[in-house]
């Protein structure tokens, strides 16, 4: 089960990603590395959102079993819209 705690730290994470990642990606001046980016952390934050429901509600998905994947994508979604390889 997923403590108070938990939920707290995923819901702030979650509100932050909406706060400060555009919703469009119709901006012109944005880079390649930046569109993608955008693109891989909204939808790591959609699968953490899909977890955090599926957990309060006491239920287990395969994403949980591959969580490294998860991870990973996240990882990769960060570096990319931080910069990536420029």
């Amino acid at each position: 089960m997923v403590s108070e705690q938990q939920q707290g730290v995923v819901k702030a994470l979650l509100d932050a990603v909406d706060e400060w990642l555009p919703t469009s990606l119709s901006f012109p001046e944005a880079s390649q590395a930046q569109v993608f980016g955008i693109a891989a952390t909204r939808h790591a934050a959609n699968l953490l959102a899909a977890e955090l429901h599926l957990a309060t509600g006491g239920y287990w998905s395969l994403t949980r079993v591959l969580g490294r994947s998860v991870t990973e994508a996240w990882l990769w979604a960060n570096m990319l819209f931080l910069g990536g390889e420029s």
